[in-house]
């Protein structure tokens, strides 16, 4: 997902011509990934994430002849596979560098709606469960290259004039950790979510609500807690967002 596969990921991400996922590589070009069930009345489908070596897609499509949105992995030799065991309405923003492991978010009905999930062959779609109470959207948006770690943002609040958002840390071991906010995580109404995280799940980067109200691009370790990483113009007001690291966190 590092370096060379920066690229390609890039180019899988939130792609939709004609509303179907594609795949580009230096090689072939521009692939359409087709769409769940096959056919032409599935009407959407959009390719997220790609592992290490490219040779995993996920997503989520629509599905020929329903109304549901489901996540997927993708490659060459089966196309596009729905994932088992999940609910009707899910879709998938990371994957593992294998191709073993997806992270998202599903509509779970007995949880309250959307969550952030993990997707595993074995277990099929688990929610991570709720960070903090009144939670009301959940949304894992990367994932460790062994799959074990994932990060992602909590939505909180009843209200659009109270509605939070916080960025967590999540492991299969150790369970959530919030990584608070720019401003201070005691600050209501100062947002964070964290968008990317390292190979070995150490830095997690994304972006927080400033002290100006802006958002800013961070980077967070558990030794140094979240850093602001500035604006290319270096004024407190300018607004910058951090979509990805490398697979060192170095960058």
């Amino acid at each position: 997902m590092r370096s060379e596969q920066q690229f390609a990921r890039l180019m899988a991400g939130l792609t939709m011509v004609c509303g179907a996922g594609l795949l580009q590589a230096r090689q072939s070009g521009m692939q359409d990934l087709g769409v769940l069930g096959g056919g032409v009345s599935a009407t959407r489908a959009e390719a997220h994430a790609i592992s290490a070596d490219g040779q995993f897609v996920t997503g989520l499509s629509s599905i020929t002849g329903s109304s549901a949105l489901r996540g997927y992995v993708w490659t060459a030799s089966t196309g596009m596979q729905e994932l088992a065991m999940q609910p009707a309405y899910s879709s998938m923003f990371g994957i593992s560098d294998d191709g073993s492991v997806t992270v998202g978010a599903a509509n779970f009905p007995s949880a309250g709606g959307w969550r952030a999930c993990r997707w595993t062959a074995a277990g099929g779609v688990d929610a991570l469960g709720d960070m903090s109470p009144g939670v009301t959207q959940s949304q894992a948006t990367a994932v460790s290259a062994d799959g074990q770690v994932c990060v992602g943002y909590e939505r909180v609040g009843g209200s659009v004039f109270d509605t939070r958002y916080m960025a967590f840390w999540w492991s299969s071991t150790a369970g959530f950790v919030e990584l608070g906010n720019l401003a201070g995580s005691s600050n209501v109404g100062f947002d964070s979510q964290a968008l990317d995280v390292s190979s070995d799940g150490s830095v997690v980067v994304g972006m927080s609500t400033g002290v100006s109200g802006a958002p800013r691009a961070f980077r967070w370790t558990l030794t140094t807690g979240m850093q602001d990483l500035g604006t290319l113009s270096g004024s407190p007001t300018d607004a910058a967002v951090a979509y990805g690291v490398t697979g060192d966190g170095a960058v």
